[in-house]
């Protein structure tokens, strides 16, 4: 009897899954600052907005600038955060042995130095698989 083990997806979804975990903390990161830099952009507007008399204009143009890129930057981070989580699996009943036979061809096809025996049986397997 001999095994054969084709661990490529295996290491390819764990490098995805380091990624992810990566993506998902710069995002945090970089999303943990955005709430007070817009809470003291608006503070400022509401706490001197009344005060400034010079340059009024700049003064509204500027402390709205500030919240609104927050706002963009926070969207950003959050669709960044997104891209990088794993799609929900999609679970539907297979026959087991159908994604064997696949694998098991695939093996068989690239080492034609090699006689593969297959035996799945004659009643499925059946299960809810993604």
């Amino acid at each position: 009897v001999v095994t054969i083990d084709d661990i490529t997806d295996l290491v390819q979804a764990q490098r995805s899954s380091a990624w992810a975990d990566v993506a998902r903390r710069i995002a945090h990161e970089i999303k943990n600052p955005l709430t007070p830099i817009q809470l003291s952009a608006e503070r400022i507007r509401r706490r001197f907005g009344k005060v400034i008399t010079e340059d009024r204009e700049v003064f509204d143009q500027c402390t709205e600038t500030i919240i609104r890129q927050v706002g963009d930057i926070g969207r950003m981070v959050d669709e960044f955060s997104a891209f990088a989580r794993m799609p929900k699996p999609d679970m539907q009943l297979i026959d087991l042995r159908d994604p064997l036979r696949e694998a098991s061809f695939l093996v068989e096809v690239s080492r034609s130095d090699i006689e593969f025996i297959r035996d799945f049986g004659d009643k499925p397997l059946m299960g809810t698989f993604d």
